[in-house]
Protein backbone atom coordinates (compact mmCIF):
# COMPACT_ATOMS: atom_id res chain seq x y z
CA UNK A 1 0.00 0.00 0.00
CA UNK A 2 1.20 3.74 -0.73
CA UNK A 3 0.37 6.35 1.85
CA UNK A 4 1.18 9.64 1.39
CA UNK A 5 1.02 12.48 4.33
CA UNK A 6 0.35 15.84 3.33
CA UNK A 7 1.45 18.75 6.06
CA UNK A 8 2.58 21.59 6.57
CA UNK A 9 6.61 20.71 7.07
CA UNK A 10 9.18 19.57 9.13
CA UNK A 11 10.75 23.15 9.63
CA UNK A 12 9.13 24.11 12.43
CA UNK A 13 8.57 22.62 16.67
CA UNK A 14 5.02 21.96 16.75
CA UNK A 15 2.60 18.73 16.77
CA UNK A 16 1.40 18.05 13.27
CA UNK A 17 5.27 17.48 12.00
CA UNK A 18 6.29 15.95 14.78
CA UNK A 19 3.72 13.00 15.41
CA UNK A 20 3.56 12.75 11.38
CA UNK A 21 7.10 12.08 11.35
CA UNK A 22 7.23 9.60 14.28
CA UNK A 23 3.91 7.96 12.43
CA UNK A 24 5.05 7.53 8.92
CA UNK A 25 8.74 5.66 10.44
CA UNK A 26 6.35 3.35 12.33
CA UNK A 27 4.05 2.37 8.99
CA UNK A 28 7.45 2.32 6.60
CA UNK A 29 8.84 -0.54 9.09
CA UNK A 30 6.10 -2.78 7.65
CA UNK A 31 7.24 -4.31 4.28
CA UNK A 32 3.45 -3.89 3.11
CA UNK A 33 3.75 0.17 3.09
CA UNK A 34 5.35 2.45 0.75
CA UNK A 35 5.23 5.78 2.25
CA UNK A 36 5.59 9.37 1.43
CA UNK A 37 5.75 12.94 2.90
CA UNK A 38 4.51 15.75 0.69
CA UNK A 39 5.60 19.19 2.91
CA UNK A 40 2.88 21.76 1.24
CA UNK A 41 6.02 24.30 0.27
CA UNK A 42 9.81 23.98 0.18
CA UNK A 43 12.09 25.91 2.90
CA UNK A 44 15.60 26.61 2.83
CA UNK A 45 15.65 25.07 7.08
CA UNK A 46 16.67 22.14 8.22
CA UNK A 47 14.03 19.39 9.45
CA UNK A 48 13.23 19.53 13.35
CA UNK A 49 12.45 15.84 13.18
CA UNK A 50 14.38 12.79 11.24
CA UNK A 51 12.37 10.42 8.90
CA UNK A 52 13.23 7.48 7.93
CA UNK A 53 15.38 6.85 4.94
CA UNK A 54 13.11 4.84 3.46
CA UNK A 55 10.15 7.82 2.87
CA UNK A 56 9.39 9.36 -0.05
CA UNK A 57 10.42 13.10 0.69
CA UNK A 58 9.10 15.60 -1.53
CA UNK A 59 7.56 19.19 -1.38
CA UNK A 60 4.36 20.17 -3.12
CA UNK A 61 5.07 23.87 -4.28
CA UNK A 62 8.70 25.82 -4.42
CA UNK A 63 7.20 28.60 -2.71
CA UNK A 64 4.53 28.92 -0.38
CA UNK A 65 1.21 30.66 -1.06
CA UNK A 66 -1.68 31.20 0.85
CA UNK A 67 -4.07 27.99 0.51
CA UNK A 68 -6.93 29.73 -1.07
CA UNK A 69 -5.13 30.77 -4.23
CA UNK A 70 -3.42 27.33 -4.72
CA UNK A 71 -7.30 25.86 -4.42
CA UNK A 72 -8.51 28.03 -7.21
CA UNK A 73 -5.09 28.25 -9.06
CA UNK A 74 -5.03 24.24 -10.30
CA UNK A 75 -4.23 23.26 -6.93
CA UNK A 76 -6.34 20.64 -7.00
CA UNK A 77 -5.07 19.47 -10.39
CA UNK A 78 -1.95 19.31 -9.44
CA UNK A 79 -2.16 16.99 -6.55
CA UNK A 80 -4.13 14.80 -8.75
CA UNK A 81 -1.39 14.40 -11.06
CA UNK A 82 0.50 13.55 -8.45
CA UNK A 83 -1.04 11.05 -6.55
CA UNK A 84 -1.78 9.08 -10.05
CA UNK A 85 2.37 9.24 -10.63
CA UNK A 86 3.32 8.35 -7.17
CA UNK A 87 0.24 5.65 -7.38
CA UNK A 88 -0.72 6.59 -4.22
CA UNK A 89 -3.47 4.87 -2.91
CA UNK A 90 -4.33 6.45 0.63
CA UNK A 91 -3.55 10.05 1.18
CA UNK A 92 -4.02 11.79 4.47
CA UNK A 93 -4.36 15.58 5.04
CA UNK A 94 -2.40 16.44 8.37
CA UNK A 95 -4.23 19.18 10.07
CA UNK A 96 -7.54 21.21 8.81
CA UNK A 97 -5.93 23.30 6.19
CA UNK A 98 -5.20 20.43 4.02
CA UNK A 99 -8.42 18.91 4.39
CA UNK A 100 -9.90 20.18 0.85
CA UNK A 101 -7.28 19.85 -1.39
CA UNK A 102 -6.59 16.30 -0.63
CA UNK A 103 -10.13 15.31 -0.12
CA UNK A 104 -11.48 16.90 -3.50
CA UNK A 105 -7.85 15.75 -5.35
CA UNK A 106 -8.81 11.66 -4.41
CA UNK A 107 -12.17 12.38 -6.10
CA UNK A 108 -12.87 10.22 -8.93
CA UNK A 109 -9.41 8.22 -8.74
CA UNK A 110 -8.67 5.17 -7.04
CA UNK A 111 -7.14 6.89 -4.11
CA UNK A 112 -9.06 7.14 -0.35
CA UNK A 113 -8.40 10.05 1.47
CA UNK A 114 -8.11 10.07 5.06
CA UNK A 115 -8.35 13.62 7.65
CA UNK A 116 -6.25 13.76 10.37
CA UNK A 117 -7.52 16.25 12.76
CA UNK A 118 -5.26 17.76 14.72
CA UNK A 119 -6.55 20.60 16.82
CA UNK A 120 -10.58 19.75 18.11
CA UNK A 121 -13.64 20.37 16.36
CA UNK A 122 -14.89 23.74 17.90
CA UNK A 123 -11.33 25.43 16.91
CA UNK A 124 -12.08 27.91 13.80
CA UNK A 125 -9.39 30.66 15.38
CA UNK A 126 -6.48 29.12 13.60
CA UNK A 127 -7.23 30.64 10.28
CA UNK A 128 -9.76 31.56 7.87
CA UNK A 129 -12.28 29.60 6.53
CA UNK A 130 -10.60 26.06 9.04
CA UNK A 131 -14.85 25.44 9.86
CA UNK A 132 -15.40 25.35 5.79
CA UNK A 133 -12.09 23.16 5.28
CA UNK A 134 -13.62 20.57 8.08
CA UNK A 135 -16.96 20.83 6.69
CA UNK A 136 -15.44 20.39 3.28
CA UNK A 137 -13.35 17.71 4.25
CA UNK A 138 -15.86 15.65 6.79
CA UNK A 139 -18.19 15.35 3.16
CA UNK A 140 -15.32 14.39 0.53
CA UNK A 141 -13.28 12.68 2.45
CA UNK A 142 -13.45 9.03 3.11
CA UNK A 143 -12.83 8.89 6.80
CA UNK A 144 -12.16 11.42 9.60
CA UNK A 145 -9.26 10.18 12.04
CA UNK A 146 -9.60 12.19 15.77
CA UNK A 147 -6.78 11.91 18.15
CA UNK A 148 -9.11 11.76 21.43
CA UNK A 149 -12.18 10.31 22.21
CA UNK A 150 -13.49 13.86 23.24
CA UNK A 151 -12.94 15.46 19.77
CA UNK A 152 -14.63 12.24 18.07
CA UNK A 153 -17.74 13.25 19.95
CA UNK A 154 -17.54 16.72 18.60
CA UNK A 155 -16.83 15.92 15.03
CA UNK A 156 -20.18 13.59 15.90
CA UNK A 157 -22.44 16.02 16.85
CA UNK A 158 -20.89 18.78 14.02
CA UNK A 159 -20.13 16.69 11.38
CA UNK A 160 -21.84 14.14 8.76
CA UNK A 161 -18.57 12.24 7.79
CA UNK A 162 -18.80 9.02 6.20
CA UNK A 163 -16.60 6.99 8.90
CA UNK A 164 -14.64 8.22 12.22
CA UNK A 165 -11.79 6.57 13.85
CA UNK A 166 -9.67 8.05 16.67
CA UNK A 167 -6.04 6.98 17.24
CA UNK A 168 -4.33 8.74 20.11
CA UNK A 169 -0.89 9.92 19.02
CA UNK A 170 1.87 7.57 20.06
CA UNK A 171 4.95 8.43 22.01
CA UNK A 172 8.49 8.84 19.87
CA UNK A 173 10.16 5.30 20.02
CA UNK A 174 12.98 7.23 20.90
CA UNK A 175 11.62 8.69 24.27
CA UNK A 176 10.18 4.96 25.24
CA UNK A 177 14.24 3.46 25.00
CA UNK A 178 15.62 6.35 27.15
CA UNK A 179 16.23 4.95 30.71
CA UNK A 180 14.17 5.55 34.33
CA UNK A 181 16.09 8.67 35.39
CA UNK A 182 14.38 11.29 36.93
CA UNK A 183 15.69 14.53 38.22
CA UNK A 184 14.03 15.32 41.15
CA UNK A 185 16.45 17.46 42.72
CA UNK A 186 15.53 19.85 39.48
CA UNK A 187 14.02 23.29 40.49
CA UNK A 188 13.18 23.97 37.30
CA UNK A 189 9.92 24.08 35.24
CA UNK A 190 8.98 23.86 31.55
CA UNK A 191 6.69 24.61 29.13
CA UNK A 192 7.05 23.37 25.42
CA UNK A 193 4.61 25.11 22.43
CA UNK A 194 4.43 28.04 20.01
CA UNK A 195 4.49 31.13 20.57
CA UNK A 196 0.73 31.68 19.48
CA UNK A 197 -2.52 32.82 21.02
CA UNK A 198 -3.66 29.28 21.56
CA UNK A 199 -0.69 28.66 23.48
CA UNK A 200 -1.80 31.30 26.06
CA UNK A 201 1.06 32.59 27.87
CA UNK A 202 -0.44 35.55 29.52
CA UNK A 203 -2.42 32.71 31.56
CA UNK A 204 1.33 31.36 32.17
CA UNK A 205 3.17 34.91 32.98
CA UNK A 206 0.07 35.42 35.84
CA UNK A 207 0.82 31.51 37.29
CA UNK A 208 4.54 32.17 36.98
CA UNK A 209 4.35 35.52 38.59
CA UNK A 210 2.18 33.60 41.85
CA UNK A 211 4.49 30.78 41.88
CA UNK A 212 8.46 32.42 41.44
CA UNK A 213 7.31 35.03 44.10
CA UNK A 214 7.35 32.61 46.66
CA UNK A 215 9.34 29.76 44.89
CA UNK A 216 12.37 31.76 44.85
CA UNK A 217 15.10 28.73 43.65
CA UNK A 218 12.87 27.80 40.77
CA UNK A 219 13.14 29.12 37.04
CA UNK A 220 10.59 28.44 34.35
CA UNK A 221 12.40 27.74 30.64
CA UNK A 222 9.95 28.18 27.37
CA UNK A 223 10.77 26.21 24.36
CA UNK A 224 9.10 26.76 21.19
CA UNK A 225 9.10 30.00 18.75
CA UNK A 226 6.15 31.98 16.78
CA UNK A 227 4.49 35.34 15.77
CA UNK A 228 3.92 36.24 20.22
CA UNK A 229 7.21 36.53 20.96
CA UNK A 230 7.54 40.39 21.36
CA UNK A 231 4.31 40.24 23.54
CA UNK A 232 5.55 37.43 25.63
CA UNK A 233 8.91 39.30 26.53
CA UNK A 234 6.89 42.34 27.16
CA UNK A 235 4.42 40.43 29.27
CA UNK A 236 7.37 38.85 31.13
CA UNK A 237 9.42 42.33 31.38
CA UNK A 238 6.38 43.57 32.92
CA UNK A 239 5.83 41.13 35.39
CA UNK A 240 9.55 41.90 36.35
CA UNK A 241 10.15 37.83 35.70
CA UNK A 242 13.27 38.00 33.13
CA UNK A 243 15.24 36.62 35.49
CA UNK A 244 13.11 34.05 36.49
CA UNK A 245 11.21 32.89 32.94
CA UNK A 246 13.31 32.17 29.80
CA UNK A 247 12.15 32.08 25.98
CA UNK A 248 14.06 29.38 24.48
CA UNK A 249 13.12 29.41 21.31
CA UNK A 250 13.48 26.35 18.98
CA UNK A 251 15.97 23.46 19.55
CA UNK A 252 16.58 20.34 17.44
CA UNK A 253 17.74 18.76 21.30
CA UNK A 254 14.21 19.28 22.93
CA UNK A 255 13.86 15.58 24.23
CA UNK A 256 17.20 15.26 25.81
CA UNK A 257 16.26 18.73 27.66
CA UNK A 258 13.71 17.27 29.43
CA UNK A 259 15.67 15.48 32.14
CA UNK A 260 16.97 19.19 32.88
CA UNK A 261 13.25 19.35 34.77
CA UNK A 262 11.01 18.28 37.25
CA UNK A 263 7.54 19.24 35.98
CA UNK A 264 6.04 20.32 32.47
CA UNK A 265 3.07 23.08 32.67
CA UNK A 266 0.63 23.81 29.84
CA UNK A 267 -1.45 26.43 30.16
CA UNK A 268 -3.04 26.26 26.51
CA UNK A 269 -6.80 27.85 25.51
CA UNK A 270 -7.39 24.34 23.26
CA UNK A 271 -5.48 21.57 22.05
CA UNK A 272 -5.60 19.22 19.71
CA UNK A 273 -4.22 16.53 22.07
CA UNK A 274 -0.93 17.90 23.57
CA UNK A 275 2.37 15.87 22.28
CA UNK A 276 4.14 18.01 24.74
CA UNK A 277 2.07 16.56 27.44
CA UNK A 278 3.42 12.63 26.84
CA UNK A 279 6.46 13.58 25.82
CA UNK A 280 7.25 15.00 29.18
CA UNK A 281 5.44 11.94 30.65
CA UNK A 282 7.66 9.60 28.88
CA UNK A 283 10.75 11.35 29.97
CA UNK A 284 9.27 10.91 34.08
CA UNK A 285 7.95 14.20 34.52
CA UNK A 286 4.84 15.09 35.81
CA UNK A 287 2.34 17.23 33.87
CA UNK A 288 0.15 19.86 35.09
CA UNK A 289 -2.10 21.53 32.68
CA UNK A 290 -5.76 23.47 31.90
CA UNK A 291 -8.77 20.81 31.66
CA UNK A 292 -9.45 21.92 28.00
CA UNK A 293 -10.48 20.79 25.05
CA UNK A 294 -9.23 18.49 23.80
CA UNK A 295 -6.08 16.22 25.56
CA UNK A 296 -5.09 17.17 28.88
CA UNK A 297 -8.15 14.76 30.56
CA UNK A 298 -7.35 11.99 28.33
CA UNK A 299 -3.58 12.04 29.12
CA UNK A 300 -3.01 13.86 33.11
CA UNK A 301 -4.77 11.46 36.13
CA UNK A 302 -5.42 14.24 38.39
CA UNK A 303 -3.74 13.51 41.87
CA UNK A 304 -1.65 10.75 40.00
CA UNK A 305 0.47 11.68 37.45
CA UNK A 306 -0.21 14.84 37.58
CA UNK A 307 -2.85 17.88 38.22
CA UNK A 308 -5.66 18.89 36.10
CA UNK A 309 -7.08 22.61 36.67
CA UNK A 310 -10.36 23.88 36.25
CA UNK A 311 -9.91 26.03 32.77
CA UNK A 312 -8.40 29.06 33.24
CA UNK A 313 -8.02 28.89 36.64
CA UNK A 314 -4.62 30.42 37.29
CA UNK A 315 -4.97 30.54 41.36
CA UNK A 316 -5.71 27.08 41.39
CA UNK A 317 -2.94 25.93 38.81
CA UNK A 318 -0.40 28.12 40.78
CA UNK A 319 -1.19 26.63 43.87
CA UNK A 320 -0.85 23.49 43.06
CA UNK A 321 2.54 23.83 41.36
CA UNK A 322 3.57 25.45 44.67
CA UNK A 323 2.76 21.71 46.15
CA UNK A 324 4.98 20.42 43.86
CA UNK A 325 7.62 22.75 44.24
CA UNK A 326 7.43 22.14 47.74
CA UNK A 327 7.63 18.46 47.84
CA UNK A 328 10.33 16.34 46.19
CA UNK A 329 8.53 12.78 47.34
CA UNK A 330 5.08 14.48 45.78
CA UNK A 331 7.34 14.89 42.16
CA UNK A 332 9.22 11.43 42.50
CA UNK A 333 5.14 9.70 43.42
CA UNK A 334 3.99 11.57 40.51
CA UNK A 335 6.79 10.30 38.26
CA UNK A 336 6.69 6.78 38.61
CA UNK A 337 3.29 7.11 37.68
CA UNK A 338 3.94 8.22 34.04
CA UNK A 339 4.98 4.46 33.58
CA UNK A 340 1.74 3.74 32.89
CA UNK A 341 1.14 6.58 30.54
CA UNK A 342 4.04 5.75 28.32
CA UNK A 343 2.52 2.33 27.68
CA UNK A 344 -0.86 4.14 27.27
CA UNK A 345 0.23 5.78 24.00
CA UNK A 346 4.06 3.68 22.86
CA UNK A 347 3.91 2.54 19.54
CA UNK A 348 3.54 -0.81 19.58
CA UNK A 349 -0.21 -0.08 20.74
CA UNK A 350 -0.72 3.15 18.15
CA UNK A 351 1.14 1.14 15.06
CA UNK A 352 -1.71 -1.62 15.49
CA UNK A 353 -4.30 0.86 15.31
CA UNK A 354 -3.00 2.66 12.11
CA UNK A 355 -2.56 -0.86 10.26
CA UNK A 356 -5.95 -1.78 11.15
CA UNK A 357 -7.71 1.87 10.02
CA UNK A 358 -5.78 2.04 6.70
CA UNK A 359 -6.79 -1.36 5.96
CA UNK A 360 -10.63 -1.06 6.28
CA UNK A 361 -10.52 2.26 4.54
CA UNK A 362 -8.40 1.09 1.51
CA UNK A 363 -10.55 -1.73 1.46
CA UNK A 364 -13.64 0.18 1.62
Amino acid sequence: MNVCFMLGGFYNNGGIGRVTSIVANLLVGNENFKVHTLSYAKENKPYLYELDKRIFDDHFLEKRESMSKVLFGGGIKKLKKYIEENHIDVMIACGALFFPICSLACRKIPCKCICWEHSNGNNNADYRFQGLCKFIGSKYSDAILNITKQDQNIYKKKFKARRYFQIYNPVDPVLQKDDDYYNSESNRIITVGRLTYPKNYPALIKVAQKVLSSCKQWKWDIYGEGKERKKITQLIQEAGLEKKVFLKGQVSDLYNRYSQYAFLVMTSRYEGFGMALIEAASKHLPTVAFDIECGPREIIEDGINGYLIPAFDCDMMAEKIKKLCDSVELRKQFSKATIETRQKFSEKEIVVKWLEMLDVVYKS
